[in-house]
């Protein structure tokens, strides 16, 4: 994919661009259908420009294709509630070079598991370079954006809950890393605003039962999302930060610091 200093930039300047909330629980996601949107949604109408950039980043990357996503209109954090409308991944991947305004509602696991001596760990995956953004980095995993309900792309109004949520954040830690996320071990805490993947992430702290292996490589059925995967104790994060600041994403970076575990 070309390079573009406006997406990659240096990883202090990254952070600025970044910004990490606490958010209300329980959940609700106000999925607005087109006939009733009335928190000023604005239809991106297709352009030259669009569809030029476009077939650059196709040709560069043959794995990207279009179709629907939950576009986020409106995020009031305190009250735990985002409203959202059908999107276009097409003007979401162009957004970097062509103002569409297109903001992605996507899911992303923290997730902690404790070493035979108690030590609490994060879990990291590095992203595979057949992503659309930050290929070959390193952030907390799973993730991914949540798909629009069926009822929506008739074009209805509907709602997602916390429930929702938790089990598309399931699915993507099954499919990308082959672990099983139960709803009792997750807790709402954050959601990130990234400028830069044009993104709204709903961070969800996940705390593994048992003991983990961290010698074990952690992959799913679908993991071309993931080239590798470390386990990274608490206590160590701060090192790997310093030494490691240019090959972990941004939004990642910006929830280190948010939980208190880097400081800023």
């Amino acid at each position: 994919m070309m390079a573009d200093s406006a997406m990659n930039p240096a990883p202090a300047e990254a952070l600025k661009r970044m910004r990490v909330r606490e958010l209300g629980s329980p959940l609700r996601v106000v999925c607005e259908g087109s006939a009733h949107r009335r928190r000023g949604a604005v239809a991106q109408p297709e352009s030259a420009e669009v569809e030029r950039v476009w077939a650059e980043l196709c040709a560069a990357n043959p794995r990207l294709h279009d179709g629907h996503i939950l576009q986020v209109l409106e995020v009031n954090a305190a009250a735990g509630e985002i409203v959202c409308a059908v999107g276009s991944y097409k003007l979401l991947s162009v957004a970097g070079r062509v103002p569409t305004g297109t903001l992605q509602l996507g899911v992303k696991g923290l997730v902690i598991g404790l070493d035979v001596t108690s030590r609490p760990h994060v879990l990291l995956g590095r992203r595979s370079q057949q992503t659309r953004l930050y290929g070959g980095m390193w952030e907390v995993a799973p993730g991914g954006g949540i798909d629009p309900p069926a009822a929506l792309l008739e074009g209805n109004n509907c709602e997602l809950s916390e429930a929702d949520v938790l089990r598309e954040l399931a699915k993507e830690g099954r499919e990308e890393l082959g672990i099983e996320i139960q709803p009792h071990d997750c807790r709402v805490v954050a959601v990130v605003r990234d400028e830069i993947a044009r993104s709204e992430d709903v961070v969800v702290r996940v705390e593994l039962p048992g003991t983990i292996d961290l010698a074990c490589g952690l992959k799913g059925e679908h993991a071309w999302e993931y080239g590798d995967t470390r386990w990274v104790m608490l206590a160590d994060l701060a090192l790997f930060d310093a030494d490691h600041a240019a090959e972990i994403t941004p939004p990642t970076r910006a929830i280190f610091r948010w939980m208190g575990w880097v400081e800023s």
